[in-house]
């Protein structure tokens, strides 16, 4: 996972770390939450529960401060910090990162007829909590 972040994202954290940072507290750095947050999904946490519970093993603590180079924050304080930051300044990263994978032809065995092949995982965005009946 690392060699594929520095691979093909070499900047990401010089991104995150130019973030306005409007924390009256800062226990963490800006990165360290960032990619703690975007960490919990790559690692396929269940929630956020999940990887609080990883995050108190100590050779997992041990082996991410190793990998990463950064301490690892609780999912409390990612969350403290999403609700307080700007979220296009986000999403302007998230299409640097996108712009790159582009330029480096990563996606390019996956056109179709010419045209990109986009698949798009929608399950779970709305949930009435029952099953729908006619």
């Amino acid at each position: 996972m690392k060699k594929v972040l520095h691979c093909h994202f070499p900047t990401l954290s010089q991104q995150i770390s130019q973030l306005a940072d409007s924390r009256s507290r800062k226990e963490y750095r800006i990165e360290e939450l960032v990619l703690g947050g975007v960490l919990l999904f790559l690692f396929k946490s269940t929630s956020r529960n999940d990887f609080d519970l990883k995050r108190k093993d100590a050779v997992f603590a041990k082996n991410y401060c190793h990998v990463f180079g950064l301490r690892l924050p609780s999912t409390e304080a990612v969350d403290d910090l999403l609700k307080v930051l700007d979220h296009e300044s986000l999403e302007t990263i998230k299409g640097h990162l996108l712009t790159s994978l582009i330029e480096k032809k990563i996606f390019h065995r996956f056109r179709f007829l010419g045209y990109w092949t986009v698949a798009v995982d929608a399950t779970g965005v709305y949930n009435w909590g029952e099953q729908y009946v006619d």
